[in-house]
């Protein structure tokens, strides 16, 4: 949306600002305007891209999205096929699998303290998705509608076609606004990404 904005405003305010008829280095003007607008989208198209989520990453009790830009390329390396590059298309479920050696485990919480590489931050850590485990740590469906209008919540469940009973939630924590995402009660099995709020 930032970068459609910018592309329109950019181009006919500058159109605007230089246009004269008669004005003899209009086509030249018209020419670097016309730069300028191709720059700038290039520029947006490339931050775009850069800013797609790659991940959503299962870290103990929620998710994190993870965008291609929060990977290191040498991270990325360091991990196991088919975690060491970008999923093609959608991003990929992944659990992270914490070390259960109490000094690795020290040492990945003062990495994030240090410098803000979390456990969701390193693809050598990265697992397949299991719901299962996930489901563990889900919660009741009811706790959402301390946090969200109560129509919100039916209605997302409505869409769903499912009960209270059949669904549970955990946070996706992501940039600029928490989400819910709900998964089967049965398995743990990904349903919907939900736009409610998972805690208040």
């Amino acid at each position: 949306m930032i970068m459609v904005l910018v592309d329109l405003v950019l181009g006919p305010a500058l159109t605007m600002l230089v246009f004269r008829p008669a004005k003899p280095s209009l086509r030249f003007d018209l020419g670097v305007i016309a730069l300028v607008q191709l720059s700038a989208l290039v520029y947006g198209v490339m931050s775009i891209y850069q800013a797609r989520p790659v991940y959503v990453a299962y870290v103990v009790d929620r998710f994190e999205m993870v965008s291609a830009a929060d990977l290191e390329p040498a991270l990325l390396a360091k991990a196991a096929a088919p975690f060491n590059r970008f999923p093609d298309r959608a991003p990929s479920w992944v659990h992270v699998e914490l070390p259960r050696d109490r000094q690795e485990l020290d040492k990945l919480t003062m990495a994030e303290a240090l410098n803000g590489t979390g456990p969701a931050l390193l693809p050598e850590l990265y697992q397949a998705f299991d719901g299962r485990t996930a489901l563990a740590k889900a919660k009741p469906v009811a706790n959402l509608r301390e946090f969200n209008e109560v129509g919100q919540v039916d209605r997302a469940l409505a869409a769903l076609g499912r009960d209270d009973d059949q669904v549970r939630y955990l946070p996706l924590h992501a940039i600029g606004r928490d989400m819910t995402v709900f998964v089967s009660a049965e398995n743990g099995e990904v349903l919907e990404v939900a736009d409610l709020r998972p805690w208040s």
